[in-house]
């Protein structure tokens, strides 16, 4: 696996290096997580989590992660703000998230799901 540490500049930065004042580091950093070495085929998945990117905070997903340092595509689920997905579409409805939630492919929730507007399947809430 490989675990990679990013500056406010893209450059790497090696765990041991950064300096952490109680749980706040020294300066701001990217964090990329993924599980596979180079030419890997078995384990291409990755996770960044970054507060530094345009349109942050947030967690993402991935499920092509083959090339050391680099998450391919788009990601898989989106926790945090989502404004920086762009324009998605599905089953003929298009949307462009914006603000702060979650985006997958699947999502199973318990509980009560409260909604003042929008869409669920088929069901509009005015």
């Amino acid at each position: 696996s490989l675990n990679v540490f990013y500056d406010e500049n893209g450059n790497p930065v090696q765990l041991k290096d950064i300096k952490w004042e109680g749980l706040k580091a020294s300066g701001p950093i990217n964090c990329i997580f993924i599980g596979s070495e180079d030419g890997d085929t078995h384990n291409r998945k990755g996770i960044l989590l970054t507060a530094m990117a345009n349109d942050s905070p947030y967690m993402d997903i991935y499920d092509d992660a083959a090339v050391r340092n680099e998450l391919k595509g788009a990601p898989k689920v989106r926790i945090g703000n989502l404004t920086g997905l762009g324009e998605l579409s599905w089953d003929g409805y298009t949307m462009k998230p914006e603000g702060y939630g979650l985006y997958s492919d699947n999502v199973y929730l318990t509980g009560a799901i409260y909604a003042t507007s929008g869409k669920i399947g088929s069901l509009t809430i005015d």
